[in-house]
């Protein structure tokens, strides 16, 4: 995914960054996988428009795919992925590198991150404690300080906001009280997952905590800071607000309500917010979105983690399904202490198939790394033209492993590569025979090598 769009704009902002302001920057990535880090001037519906100092780069919203914040959640204390930096000056053209006039890279390089983690502890911020998650029935989750309930409107203040905002009740599938942090936004209970979808039978009122809570069916009348107003057989109840847990609402059907258009894409805010996108627009420094279910807001762009706008242009190969998955190790005794130490290094780090890695000092968000002599299968949801992808060995692997892989449509060999520990990761284009319906990916040991088999194919996108 990280190849490099505008590498004379990409240069200039390494250079400077570290003499600027501290102000929001990201990375913007397109539908061809290439990406590009600057301060965005313009995002509508039409296109994002990035400045890198004083040089504009524009691309058309249909082309766009990602936009991420650079800066690690200020909720969370964290290491800042500073690599993308330094491989960003490793990787220069040679033309450029001689436009830097004799300085030495690693001091620029110090600079910048001196520059980026001064930024990021000016950022830090304390996650509240006791917010408000709620649940729309468009799939978005709003995070919020306060919530009440009056005539059928929810109000409520989102988290790092200043003023109240409202919903139609029927907007609202689920409410979530007294989230202790920020790991609890992101990780609601599995009990709660449970029973947090459209209910039609009545309002549900949850009592009790995370691990202990019983459920009451009934009629939710009204909501404030003390008490709820909750009517169980024809009787309201006043129960303490303190003693609440959640709130799943009632809804004439046990499907969500489908919008009148597709989502453009979410935005995902380090408060844990996230939005289905309607509509979006950028003014100085200000993102105005719009979720599906109608709710409108503004917030500052320095508070927004990521926007995603879908897989324009194709499916990865790890959202396909997996029909087959087959490996093998070699003895203890066939390897070296080194390699078998690689083999130990994977087993304690992988707990899933689709993760971030890093080879040559880049990030890859979707990789999966084989063990061994391994063949996996994945069987294509529809038609594609050609296969893309980075292969190589992860940097914590090397340089001690080696591989051969192979990958074929269908039962066509579309090409066999050898890889080793010291030498780089290499790109792939690879076209698809028509109609195909399998992938299959082959690894096995390197001819001429005894190396551990460490073998990783990185963003790995189906192309239409």
């Amino acid at each position: 995914m990280r190849t490099r769009l505008f590498p004379f704009c990409l240069f200039l902002l390494a250079l400077s960054a570290f003499t600027r302001a501290a102000e929001p920057y990201f990375e913007i990535i397109d539908s061809e996988e290439n990406s590009l880090f600057g301060t965005i001037t313009v995002l509508d519906r039409t296109q994002v428009v990035v400045d890198v100092q004083g040089m504009a780069c524009t691309i058309p919203f249909e082309k766009l795919v990602k936009i991420r914040n650079i800066i690690p959640n200020p909720y969370t204390r964290g290491a800042s992925s500073t690599h993308q930096y330094q491989n960003l000056l490793q990787q220069m053209p040679s033309a450029l590198k001689s436009t830097i006039q004799g300085a030495d890279k690693r001091q620029i390089v110090a600079a910048h991150v001196q520059k980026l983690q001064a930024n990021e502890q000016a950022a830090q911020k304390t996650f509240p404690t006791n917010v408000i998650a709620l649940e729309l029935n468009d799939g978005s989750r709003l995070i919020a300080s306060s919530f009440n309930v009056t005539n059928n409107q929810g109000i409520f203040r989102l988290l790092d906001q200043q003023t109240d905002s409202s919903l139609p009740l029927n907007t609202i599938s689920a409410v979530r009280f007294a989230v202790r942090n920020l790991s609890e936004v992101l990780h609601p209970p599995t009990d709660w997952q449970r029973l947090a979808i459209p209910n039609t039978e009545g309002d549900r009122l949850i009592i009790g905590t995370p691990d202990s809570f019983d459920v009451y069916a009934g009629i939710l009348h009204s909501l404030n800071t003390e008490t709820i107003s909750f009517a169980v057989d024809d009787e309201i109840l006043p129960v303490p607000r303190r003693k609440v847990f959640g709130l799943v609402l009632h809804h004439e059907s046990s499907l969500p309500n489908e919008p009148n258009e597709p989502p453009l894409g979410m935005v995902t805010l380090w408060t844990g917010t996230k939005g289905m996108i309607a509509d979006i627009r950028l003014d100085t420094n200000e993102l105005t979105w719009q979720t599906s279910s109608g709710f409108t807001t503004i917030v500052p762009l320095e508070l927004v983690e990521e926007m995603d706008f879908g897989g324009k242009g194709g499916t990865y190969l790890v959202d396909c399904a997996r029909v087959r998955s087959e490996f093998s190790l070699p003895l203890a005794a066939e390897i070296t202490p080194e390699q078998f130490k690689l083999f130990q290094t994977f087993f304690e780090n992988r707990t899933k198939e689709s993760r971030e890695v890093i080879m040559d000092g880049i990030l890859y968000e979707r990789g999966i790394t084989l063990l061994g002599k391994t063949s996996l299968e994945y069987r294509l949801p529809q038609s594609f033209t050609s296969l893309r992808a980075v292969i190589g060995i992860e940097d914590q692997f090397r340089p001690y492993a080696s591989a051969r892989i192979q990958i074929l449509a269908d039962t066509q060999n579309l090409g066999t590569w050898e890889l080793r520990g010291d030498t780089g990761s290499q790109r792939i284009n690879l076209s698809l025979p028509q109609n195909c319906k399998l992938i299959t990916i082959v690894t096995e040991p390197h001819p001429q090598l005894n190396g551990a088999i460490v073998l990783t194919i990185a963003n790995a996108k189906l192309v239409e």
